[in-house]
């Protein structure tokens, strides 16, 4: 097989993921080394430990770099923050550059009160401005690939992925992932894969779909749709790992002996882990 230049791969392949790859969201008090670990073993092709405060980073929480624990034997896993500030953004990711991760992503799309009241999560997506300045800091201070994760908007009156995205690629993102709802959406509105299509007609970089992937139907779809260029999988995770293989087959793999086996094995890991208090990234 003859070798492609680098120049030809995109930033996944450049990774060594595949060219279009299923990711684990960074899911909070779920994504530890031991969920990881099982989801990759299923197919998963990047995980990401649980979102970071660049806040708590910066004041070298405990709990915040026990956060950044990862055993040797995990393969792909970035590393999300989110900020105050784009300054604060900056000195964050500096302090992560040298930590063992493979990517860095800015969480533009959290939705939760007491992380959106602080200016964090989607609160970024109200000021394309701050969009641009936080992820150009983000990118002055690594070499890592840096992702951006977004959502469909603030509102029904700020629907700003497009603004938001096109700011993010000026400075410097290298993919899109966009959550098809607004922040004050629940779970009860379906998700928007229209603005994934229009994402993809304006980004030359790739953009990752995610929201409401529970099987390898919905990533199908949700791909044969708006033509992403991956999936990210997040709650259709929970209690269900394989759902990362079934979408790579296109059809259901789990069976009772795996489903024992793998169950052992998330509890061995635990028990590696939580009785022996892991303290430091590795």
């Amino acid at each position: 097989m003859e070798k492609r230049d680098s120049r030809d791969l995109n930033v996944f392949e450049r990774m060594g993921l595949p060219r279009n790859p299923i990711m684990l969201a960074p899911l909070a008090g779920v994504s530890d080394y031991p969920f990881r670990m099982v989801c990759q073993n299923k197919g998963a092709d990047l995980t990401y430990v649980e979102m970071l405060s660049a806040t708590a980073l910066c004041y070298k929480s405990q709990k915040t770099l026990d956060m950044l624990y990862r055993h040797v034997d995990e393969r792909h896993v970035g590393v999300q923050i989110t900020a105050k500030s784009a300054d604060e953004m900056g000195t964050a990711v500096a302090l992560l550059e040298e930590k063992n991760f493979e990517t860095v992503d800015i969480n533009m799309g959290c939705p939760v009160k007491k992380v959106v009241k602080v200016g964090c999560g989607s609160a970024i997506m109200k000021d394309p401005e701050r969009v641009y300045q936080t992820t150009l800091a983000a990118r002055k201070n690594t070499h890592k690939p840096l992702s951006v994760k977004i959502r469909r908007g603030w509102d029904k009156e700020t629907v700003s992925f497009k603004e938001v995205a096109l700011a993010a690629q000026d400075a410097g993102a290298e993919w899109i992932t966009i959550h098809g709802r607004l922040r004050n959406n629940g779970y009860d509105v379906p998700v928007d894969l229209e603005c994934m299509s229009e994402l993809k007609q304006v980004l030359s970089i790739p953009v990752i779909g995610n929201g409401n992937i529970f099987t390898f139907q919905d990533a199908k779809k949700m791909k044969d749709v708006t033509g992403v260029d991956g999936v990210m999988v997040s709650r259709g995770a929970l209690g269900n790992p394989w759902v990362f293989s079934e979408i790579k087959s296109g059809k259901k793999t789990v069976e009772l002996e795996d489903w024992f086996n793998l169950v052992c094995e998330h509890l061995q890991r635990q028990i590696e882990v939580y009785e022996n208090k892991p303290s430091s990234a590795v």
